[in-house]
C-alpha cells in the first residue's frame, strides 16, 4: 500500500503542502495557482499557525475533473491513529506535532495517551482545528 492510499485509509483529508508537494508533482506555487481558483477555497487552507494544508480528497475530485463546491467527499477510514503514523501521513514532522501538543494549540481532543500509553491522534479534531477560523 502507498501513502496515497494510506492518507485515504487512515480518513487524513488534510495534509501539509510540503507532503503534497512531493506526492503530487505540484510546486507550492503551482498549488496555489492553479487549485485555488477552481476550489473557492476548499481545497487549500492556511491553518491557525500559518500552516499551508491541501484537502487531499478535493484534490483527487479536482483532479478527475468533479469540481463541484456541493459535493461531500465521504471517508469513512480510520480516524484515530498513532502520533508516528500520522507524522509520516500528513507532513507534520513529530517536532511540529508535540510543538502544538506543548504549546496548546492542539488540546486533548486531538492528541492524548492511549490506556497502553501509546500517543494517540484523532484526526477528525485535527479537521476541525485545520479548518477553525482564525481570531
Amino acid at each position: 500500500m502507498n501513502n496515497t492510499d494510506r492518507i485515504v485509509l487512515l480518513n487524513i483529508n488534510w495534509v501539509k503542502a510540503d507532503l503534497f508537494v512531493k506526492l503530487t508533482g505540484f510546486t507550492i506555487k503551482e498549488a496555489k495557482k492553479s487549485l485555488s481558483q477552481y476550489s473557492g477555497g476548499s481545497i487549500l487552507c492556511t491553518t491557525p499557525d500559518d500552516t499551508l494544508m491541501v484537502n487531499f480528497p478535493l484534490y483527487h475530485a479536482w483532479a478527475q475533473n468533479q469540481r463541484t463546491r456541493t459535493k461531500i467527499m465521504a471517508n469513512n477510514g480510520i480516524n484515530i491513529v498513532q502520533s508516528n503514523v500520522y507524522a509520516e501521513l500528513s507532513g507534520f514532522s513529530k517536532r511540529e506535532i508535540n510543538h502544538k501538543k506543548n504549546s496548546g494549540q492542539w488540546d486533548s481532543k486531538i492528541i492524548f495517551i492511549s490506556p497502553n500509553g501509546n500517543e494517540l491522534i484523532n484526526v477528525k479534531e485535527v479537521e476541525k482545528w485545520v479548518t477553525k477560523t482564525r481570531k
